[in-house]
């Protein structure tokens, strides 16, 4: 509740009170691209109360996810201009509260080790749905 007074040369005005309601953020996800199963992720994600944005690989992909102000970002390993790793970085320069994790094909020790040097996390596509969802909710 707050109460709000205008006054004039020192003498009050007027006055009023109200209340306002401050809705909670909700999280944000968003994925990159299209996996096999983005599509139940996307409603996972949205049963739970996220707000999730699909985005397509373009040019200006790091400004494109950054304008969403997420909370988690699911990027591939190689969009169709850049890697990445790379936009992780980018992301994560900008934002480093950001959660990214990295989907690859298979157990990749070398593409694990760079994901953690840019800040990310690499999750194996192999190991499913259940896997992905455990790390987004870290």
């Amino acid at each position: 509740m707050i109460t709000v007074c205008a006054t004039r040369e020192g003498r009050k005005i007027e006055s009023y009170t109200t209340t306002w309601v401050v809705e909670p953020q909700r999280q944000r996800l968003v994925i990159v691209g299209t996996l096999h199963w983005s599509e139940e992720l996307a409603a996972l994600c949205r049963q739970a109360g996220w707000e999730v944005f699909r985005l397509t690989s373009s040019s200006e992909l790091p400004c494109a996810i950054l304008s969403r102000r997420p909370q988690v970002v699911i990027l591939p390993l190689q969009t169709q201009d850049e890697s990445g790793f790379l936009i992780a970085a980018k992301v994560k320069q900008a934002r480093p509260r950001t959660r990214i994790l990295l989907v690859g094909n298979g157990v990749d020790p070398s593409a694990a080790r760079f994901a953690r040097f840019v800040g990310a996390t690499y999750v194996d596509s192999n190991l499913g749905l259940a896997a992905l969802l455990r790390e987004i909710s870290r």
